[in-house]
């Protein structure tokens, strides 16, 4: 079985915690996602549980369609159905697609074929361990201008799809840019929080995202890559 972990604190500027992380797995494919709601739109957290389960449901009942697609079109594709179904809700509620905005960034690993991928869409980064070494992926960074959202029209050019041999991999985690934000200090990870994901040792992790309180929701979801691990599932919710 695969190791998995959430955790999810709002952050101190907000009353309701507008990250939403999920998992799946179905004997074939384990995905995880986190999806991020844009702080300024009111409905963003409606939104980010869309995004979710939209994304986790075409790569369940996709992922090998997937998996043969080069990164253009696949980008293209999940992009495109979050956007649908986020439409769809905007009509029923009778508000501005906007409103409901999120980054969204997801992960799947395919035990049959060896191999994972993975979509990012905003600044909710996915850090990978290969080989004893962490690597990451994100889509873009927020530097007050804005990010390339869920809702944003044609938002798969800014968007990132890839794929890589599990065989290499021990973990994948999924961040919010909230709790990116208190693992680093000045653009370098800390020490401890580098160990803390090179051993998967998640306990350790969020003792230091409590650790420096911050504005934006915290929330993160782990993965081990490789099965033979014992199942832990621990989901918090809290403020920090």
């Amino acid at each position: 079985m695969y190791m998995v972990r959430e955790y999810s604190a709002a952050g101190t500027a907000h009353n309701k915690n507008q990250d939403v992380v999920r998992r799946i797995e179905n004997g074939r494919f384990q995905v995880i996602a986190l999806a991020d709601g844009v702080g300024s739109c009111v409905n963003s957290g409606k939104g980010a549980e869309i995004a979710c389960s939209c994304v986790m449901d075409l790569f369940e009942k996709s992922g090998k369609f997937l998996m043969n697609l080069d990164d253009k079109k696949a980008r293209e594709l999940v992009s495109s159905h979050v956007a649908y179904h986020l439409q769809k809700q905007a009509d029923e509620m009778g508000i501005e697609v906007h409103q409901l905005a999120s980054t969204l960034s997801a992960a799947m690993i395919d035990q049959v074929s060896g191999w994972f991928f993975y979509y990012c869409q905003g600044d909710s980064p996915i850090f990978f361990v290969c080989d004893g070494r962490i690597r990451y992926v994100q889509a873009e960074k927020d530097r007050g201008e804005g990010i390339c959202a869920t809702t944003t029209v044609n938002g798969y050019r800014k968007a990132c799809f890839g794929r890589g041999n599990a065989d290499q991999c021990s973990s994948v985690v999924v961040m919010s840019d909230g709790a990116a934000d208190r693992i680093y200090r000045k653009n370098r990870m800390v020490e401890e929080a580098k160990q803390a994901l090179l051993s998967q040792d998640y306990a350790g992790l969020i003792d230091i995202m409590k650790q420096k309180e911050g504005p934006d929701d915290c929330s993160f979801i782990a993965a081990s890559v490789r099965q033979g691990c014992e199942k832990s599932i621990d989901t918090v919710s809290c403020m920090c």
